[in-house]
């Protein structure tokens, strides 16, 4: 749940993946990271490698989510090769009775969720992991306990789970007989903000607690194992109004990334949506967090979007098309010289990498609204909803543009890929 906090301190340190650094306590100041090496430079491994993806749909007042994996083969025209959908409890919002949230990551066919339990000492929460690639799974599920506080974010990288909460973000090695959470970054301070958005490119994680400024994130370097080694403490650019809804990294050397951000927001005159471009290097973000992203004049790589409030001779100023829709994730394509955007009922958005002010995109019929968008090992694969139907379009991406390779319906339409 995205909701207004009061600003908190720096973030503390975290521990290393042998777990050797300690927890910073409440009033203390974070030590700054130890600087590491800068290893050579490595190929940047494709954001799904097996081919496996999660699909997930989900009513904000439906107290149980739906969820199919599928299996996108090297063949784009290929069968597509479906398990069946399941069924299973979501959270529900403390504070907006009748509604509900999800949890949830998605890595070499196992599934994470978060979901109540309930207890003699009231309603708790626990992490459930298991297996969803194969029709009989014959690997017992992983349950891992997170007390009263739900987690607000997962992520799965190889052995290692994530949990996002407050003010915390936790691990937990899934090669465990019993495995537990440990703790690898806490904020100090009584009023803390929730970690809802992990990003991952290869072996670098992003964690980020995206509401009110200072906009903290974590930048960390996973081992084999996906066990976390902290680089950086990081402040993002702000928004007014806004949060960051979807980021993807691209790798551009030795500790040094390009972030393509996501950010919806709303304001007294209006409301809109930004794409950014952030330079990640150096254990330093460009921008730095003195610019305010939805701001007149916050220079280049930042491509806005706005629909004026009340004032019928105020234009919407779109990147294209007629009518505001969502920008609803964010992708780079496997060559790495596109942007790609699930624009929703738009379609999907194409940009170069170096796009600026007044860049206008390739706009790619998908066959219908654009959910979500995803790299698949060499390929690109964007969530189509159509009517009470979906599909998965295989894309085909070269320096000369983006077109639809290959098209596989889906008995029903599912709203994203879940990562």
């Amino acid at each position: 749940m995205r909701s207004a906090f009061l600003a908190a301190c720096l973030l503390a340190a975290a521990c290393s993946s042998g777990g050797s650094n300690g927890v910073v306590r409440d009033g203390e100041r974070p030590a700054q990271p130890t600087p590491l090496p800068s290893p050579a430079p490595t190929p940047p491994a494709p954001a799904v490698a097996d081919g496996w993806l999660l699909l997930e749909r989900h009513e904000d007042t439906d107290p149980t989510a739906r969820y199919r994996a599928v299996f996108v083969g090297p063949r784009a025209e290929g069968p597509l090769r479906a398990a069946e959908e399941i069924e299973r409890p979501a959270l529900a919002r403390a504070n907006w009775p009748g509604h509900f949230r999800t949890a949830v990551a998605f890595d070499g066919g196992r599934f994470a969720r978060a979901e109540p339990v309930a207890t003699p000492n009231g309603e708790q929460a626990r992490v459930v992991v298991e297996r969803v690639d194969a029709p009989s799974p014959s690997v017992a599920a992983i349950t891992i306990d997170c007390g009263p506080d739900a987690p607000t974010a997962l992520h799965l990288a190889r052995q290692t789970l994530f949990v996002g909460g407050t003010g915390t973000v936790s691990t937990a090695d899934l090669g465990e007989a019993r495995p537990s959470l440990r703790v690898a970054v806490t904020r100090a301070g009584d009023l803390r903000k929730p970690y809802d958005l992990f990003v991952r490119e290869g072996d670098a994680l992003l964690a980020i607690d995206d509401v009110v400024r200072p906009v903290f994130a974590d930048l960390f370097r996973l081992d084999e194992r996906g066990a976390p080694t902290r680089l950086a403490d990081l402040r993002l650019p702000p928004m007014i109004n806004g949060h960051y809804r979807a980021v993807a990294l691209q790798a551009t050397g030795p500790d040094a990334w390009t972030a393509f951000a996501v950010l919806p927001f709303g304001i007294i005159d209006g409301t809109g949506q930004t794409l950014a471009r952030l330079r990640l290097h150096d254990g330093r973000v460009e921008p730095g967090e003195d610019v305010t992203l939805n701001q007149t004049g916050t220079g280049p790589g930042v491509l806005e979007e706005f629909v004026p409030r009340g004032d019928p001779h105020s234009p919407p100023r779109l990147l294209a098309g007629s009518e505001l829709t969502d920008f609803r994730a964010v992708a780079v394509a496997p060559d790495g010289v596109q942007v790609l955007v699930a624009a929703d009922g738009r379609g999907l958005f194409v940009l170069p990498p170096t796009f600026e002010r007044g860049s206008h995109p390739q706009v790619v019929d998908v066959g219908g609204a654009c959910r979500d968008v995803i790299r698949v090992g060499d390929r690109a694969v964007a969530l189509v909803a159509n009517g009470t139907g979906g599909a998965l379009v295989v894309l085909q991406t070269s320096a000369s543009g983006v077109g639809v390779q290959a098209r596989h319906e889906l008995p029903r339409a599912y709203d994203r890929f879940v990562r």
